[in-house]
Parts: C-alpha cells; sequence; structure tokens
C-alpha cells in the first residue's frame, strides 16, 4: 500500500528548521571558514597542494568540531 504524501510532513521533527538555522547561523560565523578563506586567498600560484591540503585539513577538523558543538547547543532547552 502507498504511503499518504501528507503524512510525510509528520515525520519532520516539530522545531527542526529553527534549530538547524541557530546552527546555521552558528556556523557562519566561525573563524574557521575565516581563516581557510585567506588561506585560500594568500595561496600563491602553484602551490595548490602541499602543505595547503594540511592546513585546510586541520581547519575542516576544526569546523566539524565547531559544528558538533553547535548542534549540541542548539538541541539544549532554554533556561537549563
Amino acid at each position: 500500500m502507498l504511503r499518504d504524501p501528507s503524512s510525510a510532513t509528520s515525520e519532520i521533527p516539530e522545531g527542526r528548521d529553527s534549530r538547524r538555522q541557530r546552527i546555521l547561523d552558528l556556523l557562519r560565523s566561525d573563524p574557521a571558514l575565516e581563516r581557510m578563506a585567506d588561506e585560500l586567498a594568500d595561496l600563491p600560484d602553484g602551490k595548490a597542494f602541499g602543505q595547503i591540503e594540511y592546513t585546510l585539513r586541520d581547519l575542516g577538523h576544526e569546523l566539524a568540531d565547531h559544528a558538533h558543538q553547535a548542534g549540541l547547543d542548539a538541541g539544549k532547552k532554554r533556561g537549563t
């Protein structure tokens, strides 16, 4: 039997969109993103590989750590 398409919207947890937006807001201001942009903007021609790969990887790990923390923080109840 086919599922009722109108039931698909009820599967989205209430508050998901607002939590998602809080997480995105926190990540948009993350200093790791700015540092990535700086590293890439200052990268000399011909240096697209090598140390920059490690630098970006490390910053990516930092961003992932911040994303995880932002998700935890966004899930916390207000006032607790």
